[in-house]
C-alpha cells in the first residue's frame, strides 16, 4: 500500500489479528479498533505493508 498526500480507512473485524509494517514520513498509520478481549481464539490474520508520506491511515471496526 502506498499513500501520498491522502488517507485510507480500513474496516477490519475485531477478532482479526493485524500485522502492520508501514513506514511513515510526516504521517501515520494506526490500528484504532475496539478489540473484544473475550475472544478466546484469534480469527484471520491481515498483513499490511506499505509507505505513508504526508498522509495517514487507520484501521477501524464497525460498532
Amino acid at each position: 500500500m502506498v499513500c501520498v498526500f491522502g488517507g485510507v480507512e480500513l474496516i477490519v473485524p475485531s477478532d482479526w489479528v493485524v500485522h502492520i509494517e508501514v513506514a511513515s514520513v510526516l504521517g501515520s498509520f494506526a490500528d484504532k479498533r475496539i478489540v473484544n478481549s473475550t475472544v478466546s481464539e484469534p480469527g484471520k490474520e491481515l498483513y499490511i505493508k506499505g509507505v505513508v508520506v504526508f498522509g495517514g491511515g487507520e484501521i477501524k471496526n464497525l460498532l
